[in-house]
């Protein structure tokens, strides 16, 4: 029993220290953003303008638990924001989350029934966010939207 509140005590801990770092490292990536994070996702597949603000809730990162392991084909720029871009609350973008359609059927038999996920999900193209746009509450942006 107390093994196991240590275990989750130290579980919790470990995830502020990754929050905290990823935060650090986001400044240094973008110093002229104020954008507020939501979640932690690969630096390398965003580009964000100057004095865009808001949170950002991005989901491309092939090991977030939210959406399994996935397996992404590309390492392109996938989620562009350009300048003076202005964020409401509960936007998430999605890339990379597109249902596979070249099969007998769009139902996830390796994940489900044969319990592996080696399948490669390819993103149809980037989100592309132009300068000076507001984007209003709880909207879902999804691959190649412009």
């Amino acid at each position: 029993m107390m093994w196991n509140v240590c275990n989750q005590i130290f579980i919790y801990l470990y995830a502020i220290i990754k929050q905290i770092q990823f935060k650090q490292k986001f400044k240094k990536s973008f110093p002229e953003s104020h954008m507020q994070l939501g979640n932690i996702f690969n630096l390398n597949s965003i580009s964000i303008g100057k004095h865009s603000y808001g949170p950002i809730n991005y989901y491309n990162n092939p090991t977030q638990p939210k959406h399994g392991n996935i397996k992404t084909a590309s390492n392109d720029k996938s989620l562009i924001i350009g300048n003076y871009v202005s964020i409401a609350n509960g936007v998430k973008y999605f890339s990379c989350m597109n249902h596979r359609l070249h099969g007998l059927s769009t139902f996830p038999f390796k994940k489900l029934v044969m319990h592996t996920n080696d399948e490669i999900v390819k993103s149809k193209g980037p989100i592309i966010v132009g300068d000076d746009v507001w984007i209003s509450d709880s909207a879902l942006i999804l691959c190649k939207c412009r």
